[in-house]
């Protein structure tokens, strides 16, 4: 089975939507910096998908290099300190042949902006419960 690597995974969501099903034919771990990572074990669990989490920096992830087949990071590695680096520490960690799929963005685009402020604006007063 091929062991896939969510880094920066939050709380499993692309992971879910990316993937799915698919879930079942690999072997997934999902790795984030942020307590988000607490919330994906059991919103796999409730749509009976497998999967191993931990809370781990990406720059310093406990796994050895040429472990992974496939890595996906959705969004994350221009959060870190150097993007560059984050690339090249995922680099390390995949097997000869596998694959890195990442999303960057330099600037969010003007309806983007407006749609985040919108949204943290009707969250801001929430509960975690009720913005779920």
């Amino acid at each position: 089975m091929p062991l896939v690597l969510d880094a920066g995974c939050g709380a499993g969501l692309t992971a879910r939507l990316l993937i799915g099903e698919g879930l079942h034919r690999v072997r997934y771990i999902g790795a984030d910096i942020s307590t988000a990572v607490g919330v994906a074990p059991e919103a796999f669990r409730q749509r009976g998908l497998p999967g191993y989490f931990i809370q781990a920096d990406l720059l310093n992830f406990p796994f050895a290099e040429n472990s992974f087949d496939y890595i996906l990071s959705e969004g994350v590695l221009h959060h870190t300190p150097s993007t560059r680096a984050a690339i090249h520490a995922l680099a390390r960690l995949l097997k000869t042949g596998g694959v890195l799929a990442f999303y960057v963005y330099k600037r969010k685009s003007p309806i983007r902006e407006f749609a985040d402020d919108f949204i943290r604006e009707h969250l801001r007063s929430m509960s975690p419960e009720e913005a779920w």
